[in-house]
């Protein structure tokens, strides 16, 4: 019984965690670009859900990103990473197109998530992404380039890393 209660506190803990680390970046950057992990979808909250037996602690890594779908507008698609501190275990998440209310959780890694494995490597040997900063907001088309939101619990530490765009696996600067 107690097994159980911790683990439904832990997972609240965290996505609480998420969520106030999300609202104090908006407060502290109000009036430019918002971050956000859904309204009306919160794949965030179903994807900690699904993964409350696995974890073992409310010390996580996440990164998020919503897919770039150009031309279609509206999708909800998304990848999410979510790093376990204290166990190194490593969680993939993501949705289809046609249901993206159908969201898979596996802790093998694909193709998919190249980036967000790029992301977290480089947080985890720098402890912040500044060194990402500069290869932001290089693209101006609307078809190129996602955002990518990282959150650390253990640390309350968040980035927003604004189109970034990834060619051969790592962050691209054009000239």
């Amino acid at each position: 019984m107690l097994l159980i209660i911790t683990g439904c506190h832990s997972q609240n803990n965290i996505y609480k965690s998420i969520e106030n680390l999300q609202n104090e970046y908006n407060e502290q950057n109000a009036g430019q670009h918002r971050m956000s992990l859904g309204k009306d979808f919160k794949p965030t909250k179903t994807i900690i859900r699904k993964l409350k037996t696995e974890l073992k602690s409310d010390n996580v890594i996440y990164v998020f990103s919503w897919t770039n779908t150009m031309p279609i507008a509206h999708t909800n698609k998304f990848h999410a990473l979510l790093y376990e501190i204290t166990t190194g275990n490593k969680y993939y998440a993501n949705n289809l197109v046609g249901n993206y209310k159908d969201i898979v959780v596996e802790s093998k890694n694909n193709q998919y998530f190249i980036d967000e494995e790029y992301i977290l490597k480089e947080y985890l040997k720098m402890n912040n992404l500044d060194s990402l900063k500069s290869y932001e907001h290089q693209s101006n088309s609307a078809e190129m380039g996602d955002s990518y939101y990282l959150f650390d619990t253990k640390s309350n530490k968040v980035y927003y890393l604004e189109d970034l765009v990834f060619i051969n696996n790592v962050p691209t600067k054009y000239d």
